[in-house]
């Protein structure tokens, strides 16, 4: 039986954010590698994740080509990827060219019209 702790490659600009993220996996059972959004053509050759969360929000203008980076690693084309962002899942989606599979964690709150 395989007993390694499934791996995370966590990839923001923002250490609350991975620090917040990396207590919770980790509670969980999970190894997380954080890596700055501007270093991530580094790391794809070093780590092997299990699966990959993208803080969209820190990644700005360049997320589309963190997103096509990931895509052609070896070690990550075809590992699980969940984004989150501030920004509605609708929105989020047709302004990254995301797949089918890509799994969107969004913090947006909408508040209904009676809640304001």
């Amino acid at each position: 039986m395989d007993e390694r702790a499934a791996e995370v490659l966590f990839i923001t600009d923002d250490p609350a954010l991975a620090a917040v993220y990396r207590l919770r996996l980790e509670i969980d059972d999970y190894a997380v590698t954080w890596v700055d959004p501007a270093a991530v053509a580094g790391m794809l050759g070093v780590v092997d994740p299990d699966l990959v969360y993208l803080d969209a929000d820190s990644a700005a203008g360049r997320a589309p080509s963190i997103l096509a980076q990931l895509r052609r690693a070896v070690t990550t084309r075809s590992k699980p990827l969940a984004i989150l962002s501030r920004i509605p899942e609708e929105i989020l989606r047709r302004r990254l060219p995301l797949l089918p599979g890509d799994f969107v964690l969004s913090t947006y709150h909408h508040l209904a019209a009676g809640n304001r």
